[in-house]
């Protein structure tokens, strides 16, 4: 057993590499992410809707695949279909139909909706890969020369156990009694 180390990484064991994870996830709660969304897109319909007929059909689609796209890079990919739900309804209702009833319109409506789906499946996925990646990159960063001697743990060896470490040791806790602290 080796002495644990502070920081991000920490070798407990010979064959269990403790990791500490981030506090909290920076995407929005799945519960906030409707609330989020019918807001953003009712504000980017309004504006649309204010400039009339100055603005295009293809420059509202654009601007409104811009919002789903901000709102859904901030969510998880399961949740990301909401914010595109908002913004093809916002979009059909009010800023193409100008009345606030929403009408079928065959191959123009299907192709918002796979602009505005498309556009959140792909920011909230490329959100989720990337947070995923700097997590492995954490641990491909381990330093081999942490692994005590003689423990079989080599740098080609077996992969070690990763579990979630506590973000500050309770013997190094700033408010712990002077008698708690070990040597």
């Amino acid at each position: 057993m080796c002495a644990a180390r502070s920081g991000p990484l920490a070798m407990h064991d010979a064959n269990e590499l403790v990791i500490a994870t981030p506090a909290s996830d920076p995407r929005l709660p799945s519960e906030f992410v409707g609330a989020v969304a019918f807001a953003t897109t009712l504000f980017v319909s309004s504006i649309l809707v204010a400039a009339g007929s100055h603005v295009s059909s293809d420059v509202a689609l654009v601007a409104m695949a811009g919002t789903v796209g901000l709102v859904a890079w901030w969510s998880r990919p399961p949740a990301a279909a909401i914010p595109a739900a908002c913004g093809s309804l916002m979009l059909n209702g009010f800023v193409v139909n100008r009345a606030g009833s929403l009408h079928w319109h065959g191959g123009a409506d299907v192709a918002r909706l796979a602009v505005l789906f498309g556009v959140a499946a792909g920011a909230s996925l490329t959100r989720a890969a990337l947070i995923r990646l700097t997590r492995a990159v954490a641990i491909d960063e381990f330093p081999t020369e942490s692994y005590p001697s003689g423990s079989g743990a080599a740098a080609s060896g077996p992969i070690p156990a990763v579990r979630s470490a506590p973000s500050i040791p309770e013997s190094d806790h700033p408010f712990a009694r002077r008698g708690d602290r070990h040597a």
